[in-house]
């Protein structure tokens, strides 16, 4: 093969993206798609509900924190900043403002 220029040969370089598991889930949650807020409250509802259980020693209250968390993760999912946190990181936050709330409301 012979080159009559530059132009023949594309120099322009190749880069390649690669999405972790994490950012493609992530992606998902924020295109608002059932599937992927089915799969964030299975993976993530037991250990949140534990700690939250254990803080309010109260079941139905705890089912109710629990709901108004996940509520507000899929309202508040365009917020979520992967680089600042961890999915359950950030879930727990959300959780522990719930509790406050919770609590600020009997007082």
């Amino acid at each position: 093969m012979v080159l009559n220029s530059c132009t023949d040969y594309d120099l322009s370089p190749k880069l390649t993206v690669v999405l972790s598991d994490e950012d493609i889930f992530v992606t998902h949650l924020r295109e608002r798609r059932k599937s992927a807020f089915k799969l964030l409250y299975k993976q993530y509802a037991p250990a949140l509900y534990g700690k939250i259980l254990n803080q309010l020693s109260d079941t139905k209250l705890a089912n109710a924190v629990l709901e108004q968390t996940f509520i507000e993760a899929c309202n508040d999912i365009a917020q979520y900043n992967p680089k600042k946190n961890k999915l359950f990181t950030w879930l727990n936050q959300i959780a522990k403002k719930q509790i406050h709330e919770h609590c600020l409301s009997i007082e």
